[in-house]
């Protein structure tokens, strides 16, 4: 709990944007209209018919100034304008994908203290799956679309996952809280997908809203931990503790997860996830240069089909090329 705690706290750094960057403060709270993104017909898109040097204020302030289309009567992007999103609207996205946020990440650190890190490494790979099933529930883009090929790549990266940690792999009670952590993964993923907007919203006051809400959020459940002795709380022991939780933080929150979920937001929820599984194999070749670990076939059999199923869902998004549908042309032709 410390450790979540710790790494979600941090995020709230990015709120001090309020002091040194003026366009922050002049970004208009939002009181008194309900946030647009809560709506059930809402468009994430909004276009206004305005120039590009209409003042940011006029175009708040009139919300009923809807562009049209790009096709619709010739309209180009040029000509029109995005809404930005209020400080209030973006204080609602961060609510609730803070939640979500909190859960994912807090079940995956208890499974790490209840299984083996292979095992939970292996359960948290399925996120691809669920990433994959709900975006293409949800999220209405074609690189969303459910198809067998990015199927088959999702299913090549858990396999090669598998793989590399073949042989250290049991089943605890942990593996319960693996499993769990890789859907509401998917489902933070997939809301931030859904209802972030890097051209309407402020990404590192977005963070710095869930860090705020984390902190303010979670804080009783410290409390609720140690009264029930679900977790007994205690300081970290030593300094040298406190730095790596903060070092940790600093690297593998505040930076890493940033970009990360930048990148979510340019390119699709399914490419990010299983191009968090590179890591994997990547982790393990830097222990084989730096520590002289040395590994066997079936640890390049993994990374080759973790790299794979990467490549192959980029082929599809990027470049229309599908295998599975390749396959088949040719099973048909023969």
């Amino acid at each position: 709990m410390f450790l979540t705690y710790t790494n979600n706290a941090m995020f709230s750094v990015y709120l001090l944007g309020f002091l040194f960057v003026p366009a922050w403060r002049q970004r208009p709270f939002g009181f008194g209209g309900r946030p647009r993104w809560m709506l059930h017909r809402i468009k994430r898109f909004l276009r206004m018919r305005a120039s590009n040097d209409q003042p940011y204020e006029q175009l708040v302030n009139n919300p009923n100034e809807e562009a049209n289309i790009a096709h619709d009567q010739g309209a180009t992007t040029e000509t029109a304008a995005v809404i930005p999103f209020t400080i209030r609207e973006t204080m609602n996205v961060s609510l609730t994908f803070s939640i979500l946020w909190f859960i994912a990440n807090y079940l995956y650190n208890v499974a790490l203290t209840r299984t083996s890190v292979a095992s939970a490494t292996i359960l948290s790979s399925t996120s691809g799956l669920w990433t994959l099933l709900m975006g293409a529930l949800f999220l209405p883009t074609s690189a969303d679309k459910f198809t067998w090929n990015k199927l088959l790549a999702v299913a090549l990266s858990i396999g090669g996952v598998v793989l590399v940690n073949a042989g250290e792999v049991g089943f605890s009670s942990g593996d319960i809280f693996a499993l769990f952590s890789a859907v509401f993964y998917a489902c933070y993923l997939v809301f931030f997908k859904r209802f972030g907007d890097e051209d309407r919203m402020i990404m590192a006051m977005f963070f710095g809203f869930v860090g705020l809400f984390n902190v303010v959020l979670t804080l009783p459940l410290f409390f609720i931990f140690d009264a029930t002795g679900w977790e007994k709380f205690g300081w970290p022991p030593s300094r040298m503790t406190w730095l790596y939780l903060i070092v940790n933080a600093v690297i593998g929150t505040v930076v890493s997860d940033y970009v990360w979920l930048w990148a979510t937001m340019l390119t699709s929820p399914a490419i990010t996830t299983l191009g968090l599984s590179l890591t994997i194999p990547l982790a393990i070749v830097v222990d084989v240069l730096f520590k002289g670990i040395t590994v066997g076939a079936m640890f390049a059999c993994g990374t080759v089909l973790v790299f794979g199923g990467f490549v192959l869902l980029n082929c599809e998004i990027y470049y229309g090329v599908s295998v599975v549908d390749a396959v088949r042309r040719r099973l048909r032709r023969c």
